[in-house]
Parts: C-alpha cells; sequence; structure tokens
C-alpha cells in the first residue's frame, strides 16, 4: 500500500490545518516498501509511515528527525520498543518487528490468521452478516467516500469496497497490527481504493479535513472509546464527525451504551484471569452489576481494589492507574459511562447540526435495519444504542 494522491487529499496537519506532503525513504528492503515521511507544508512537523499507513501516533519537529527515527526501526534500535509496543497494542520484546513485517509480506493470509487468530481475530469475521446489511443499508445509492472509524483489521470495511458501492474508504483505527492485516487483506484481494491511517480517535481533533466523507461509521468501536471518558470528550467527538461529514453526508454510529439498561453487554476476560472458572465466575458476576448507574467514584475505586488484590494473590505487578483504566475499557466499556445522557433521545441535541437523527435499540434496529418509530420497551430491552444522522 502506498500514500497516493487518494489517501493525501483527505489528510491535513491536527496541529495548523497545513497540508501534507510525502517523502519516499529509499530502501533495498521489500517489507518496507511504500514507506517514508509526511511532512506538514505550514509548521513543518512531520509523522512516519509504514508501508504507506500514515502513523498518528508521535509528531517530530521536522522532516529529518522523523526520518532519522525511521531509521532506527529499521536498524532494530531498542529505542523504538516503547513507540512500537504502544503502537502494535502488544510487548515487542516477544516480536521481532522486521521478522513479523517480513511473515506478512510473504505468507498468505489464511496462514497469517491461523498464526495470530483468535476468537476476535478471524477471517471468518469478514463473512458476517451484519457487516454486509450495514452496507446495503446505507448504500441505497453509491457513495462516494467512506471513513470507518475503528476500522480493526477491516471486517466492516471490506463490504463497502468489495461491492464498488463506495468509491473510496479509509480506514482509521489505534492498532498497527491491525491495520497490517488490513493492509496484506486488500493486496491478496486487489483492493485499491482503500487508505489506512493509524490514529488514536482520544487524540482529537482527527487529523482529516472538513466535509470530506459521505458516510462515517463506528461499528463496535464507540463504548471502547467512550469508556472512562468525559462530557467534554463525548462533545469534542460529536463536533469532530460534524466537520468531516459532507452537507447531506451520514454518521453511523453502534455500540453506544444505552443507560436505560444498566448492565454491561461485553465483559472480555480472556488472558487476564488464570484459571477458567475464576474466568465464568467473574463474567457473571460483571454481567449482573449495574455499571452504567454506579458513578465513577464507586466503579471505579471498588474495580481499582479488585484489581489490585488480584494482583497481590497471584504475584503481578500492580499497573498504574491509567494503564488500568485502559484495561477497563477493553474488558468492561460500559463501566465508567455514567456521563453519557440517560434518555436516549438526548443525543438529538448533541447532533443539532444534523438535519435528521434517529437513535435507535440495537438489538431490535439489527433484526431488520429499517427505519421506523420506536416503543419505549425497545430502549429498555437494548444493551446499545445506533446514531443515525444526515447533515
Amino acid at each position: 500500500m502506498f500514500v497516493d494522491g487518494g489517501l493525501l487529499n483527505f489528510l491535513q496537519c491536527p496541529s495548523c490545518h497545513g497540508e501534507y506532503k510525502f517523502y519516499n525513504v529509499e530502501t533495498s528492503l521489500e517489507i518496507f516498501e511504500g514507506s517514508g515521511v509526511l511532512v506538514c507544508n505550514r509548521c513543518g512537523r512531520s509523522i512516519i509511515v509504514i508501508k504507506g499507513i500514515p502513523i498518528f501516533h508521535e509528531f517530530f519537529k521536522d522532516a529529518s528527525s522523523a526520518m532519522n527515527f525511521l531509521s532506527l526501526i529499521y536498524d532494530r534500535d531498542k529505542s523504538t520498543s516503547p513507540f512500537l509496543h504502544s503502537i502494535m497494542h502488544r510487548p515487542m520484546e516477544h516480536i521481532d518487528f522486521l521478522e513479523l513485517l517480513d511473515f506478512l509480506h510473504r505468507e498468505k493470509i489464511d496462514i497469517i490468521f491461523k498464526r495470530f487468530g483468535t476468537p476476535y481475530i478471524s477471517l471468518k469475521r469478514f463473512k458476517i452478516e451484519k457487516y454486509q446489511k450495514i452496507c446495503r443499508f446505507l448504500t441505497d445509492e453509491p457513495i462516494e467516500t467512506l471513513l470507518d472509524l475503528g476500522c480493526g483489521f477491516g471486517c466492516s470495511t471490506i463490504p463497502f469496497a468489495e461491492s464498488g458501492k463506495a468509491e473510496y474508504c479509509v480506514g482509521l483505527d489505534s492498532n498497527f497490527f491491525f491495520l497490517l492485516l488490513f493492509d496484506k487483506y486488500c493486496q491478496e484481494n486487489n483492493l485499491q481504493n482503500i487508505g489506512l491511517i493509524l490514529f488514536n480517535v482520544e487524540n482529537l481533533p482527527f487529523p482529516l479535513k472538513k466535509s470530506r466523507f459521505d458516510v462515517v461509521i463506528g461499528i463496535s468501536f464507540f463504548n471502547h472509546f467512550i469508556s472512562s471518558k468525559n462530557k467534554d470528550t463525548l462533545y469534542s467527538f460529536i463536533k469532530e464527525l460534524t466537520r468531516i461529514t459532507r452537507n447531506g453526508g451520514r454518521i453511523f454510529i453502534d455500540a453506544v451504551p444505552n443507560r436505560l439498561h444498566p448492565f454491561p453487554g461485553e465483559v472480555n476476560m480472556p488472558g487476564l484471569l488464570k484459571r477458567k472458572s475464576l474466568e465464568k465466575a467473574t463474567k457473571f458476576f460483571l454481567s449482573c452489576v449495574p455499571f452504567k448507574w454506579f458513578p465513577r467514584s464507586i466503579s471505579m475505586s471498588v474495580l481499582w481494589r479488585l484489581y489490585r488484590l488480584y494482583c497481590f494473590l497471584i504475584g503481578n505487578k500492580v499497573e498504574s492507574y491509567n494503564t488500568f483504566l485502559d484495561y477497563v475499557s477493553s474488558i468492561i466499556p460500559e463501566a465508567n459511562v455514567q456521563f453519557l445522557p440517560l434518555s436516549p433521545f438526548y443525543y438529538k441535541k448533541l447532533l443539532n447540526s444534523f438535519t435528521e437523527v434517529r437513535i435507535m435499540p440495537q438489538n431490535e434496529f439489527y433484526k431488520e435495519l429499517i427505519l421506523k418509530e420506536w416503543k419505549a420497551r425497545d430502549f429498555f430491552k437494548s444493551v446499545y444504542l445506533v446514531l443515525y444522522a444526515k447533515r
């Protein structure tokens, strides 16, 4: 994948809104094809690009600094390990980054997914009917541009690209490993109308130009993003959605925690607890606790103490409180969302820049994927909401 004119047309410097220019790095390593730096023509701040994927994680004061850091990665310099660990979302002391790139470059996609597969990392997820239905719902007529927030390894983006319903798709995620899997899938299936960006939505504003997208989607993303945040983050996110969506464009965000339904809909424990019996008991316990109604001071205090006790009992290091909050957002996304509106219809006020706003109970909506008037009992039964709006 390359940073071509297609993807560059969407990007802007998040600091000064300047245009980016791409400088390719000369290397004999085929696994680094498409790598280089993006340099802002206004403030000069630069980011690195690896395999055609701009990495909006660390900003460098100029092109030279970015190029030097890229060289350190090529040379396997240990000083780059914290950076790679952060963007890959996995400890790099157990994985050689260049060996990983080489493996992804030479092996077929099915072999790669067998090697790194989990219940959540599987080629079978590309066949989930939900993603096909969302594509059909949003593309009764073909669209020019699509943005997929929290795209992961591409399950929710691919139907738009493969069907030809979207002329150009942009996938955005904070996990570089997922984006590399997405890139590999595109290569094997000859999909050239997709650009990928590494960016953590917590670091708003988006590095994207205004009024660029016909459709913006966020599938199974919002609950993890919004966990342990605050009202300011919510308002900033809505403001940014408004800025990047074209007039006449639409947004479709699911997995919005419904505070009328007090219990969490997602509990992801694998890998954290040593015994399966303890994992099952913990999952059952957590699914019966009305976290969405707990004040932050209680829910976080209780979970923090339980976490510290567990680490003490099994002899694990107690991580920092901020790291613990990251754990919470991945394990129980709805544990700390008390700042979200209690009434689903309050989202209409937040989305007041959009001309048509529909708030839908996710459980019921995904059965038929049609717009209709929902009854109060539908919202009480649904763990999540879907936000659909048109500018």
